[in-house]
């Protein structure tokens, strides 16, 4: 039988890394970025959203059938995020997805809200960055890198927040994950200021 403490840090681990998913994690996790965006907003859906993803994200979720809808890829992921998606729900993001909500999504599609790019500044292979912007000029931002359900950084724009919006969520992982992921996080918004690259195009999207 294994010690106690050995048995405990194994059961700790699998909880960690083991979540129910509805669908492809990789396209799911892009939907959960889109869906925490959204939520931090005054209004749903955002007028625009700009979805930045490493090579792996991007090749791997392109292809794949969305649970509930009869389309495959990013862009009916990222517009049913946006438009019903709960991020509480972790990788059950999409469970509530209707007949309705998909109609919605191929118009949220068909409207080119939806601007899909590479990034190219990053080294880590799991990276999703969203904002999302509403009619008013209001942004949010949610990153998940390293791992499906982990945001390693979320802002809303300064105007929002100072207008007495959702606050900013905090990575829920320990300093040395930060430090890990330090790469990843390079031009990322930051507490201190913006940078961002140019966008790079997403070919066959």
């Amino acid at each position: 039988m294994l010690p106690d403490p050995l048995r405990q840090e194994i059961i700790a681990l699998v909880r960690e890394q083991v979540v129910p998913a509805i669908g492809c994690t990789e396209p799911v996790c892009v939907a959960l970025a889109a869906a925490r965006a959204a939520e931090q907003l005054p209004t749903r859906p955002p007028h625009r959203v700009q979805v930045r993803l490493s090579a792996n994200i991007l090749k791997n979720a392109m292809g794949v059938g969305i649970p509930g809808t009869d389309m495959v890829g990013l862009p009916i992921a990222i517009a049913l995020g946006v438009l019903i998606g709960r991020s509480a729900n972790g990788l059950e993001v999409l469970r509530d997805v209707t007949p309705d909500d998909v109609a919605a999504g191929k118009a949220y599609i068909a409207e080119q809200r939806i601007d899909i790019t590479l990034a190219q500044d990053i080294s880590e292979k799991l990276y999703v960055d969203v904002t999302a912007t509403d009619r008013d000029g209001h942004e949010a931002r949610a990153i998940i890198a390293g791992q499906h359900t982990h945001f390693v950084d979320c802002e809303v724009a300064a105007a929002l927040r100072n207008a007495g919006g959702v606050a900013p969520c905090q990575s829920s992982r320990r300093a040395h994950d930060d430090r890990r992921l330090s790469t990843a996080r390079h031009g990322a918004t930051r507490r201190t200021g913006r940078h961002r690259s140019p966008p790079q195009p997403a070919h066959g999207l």
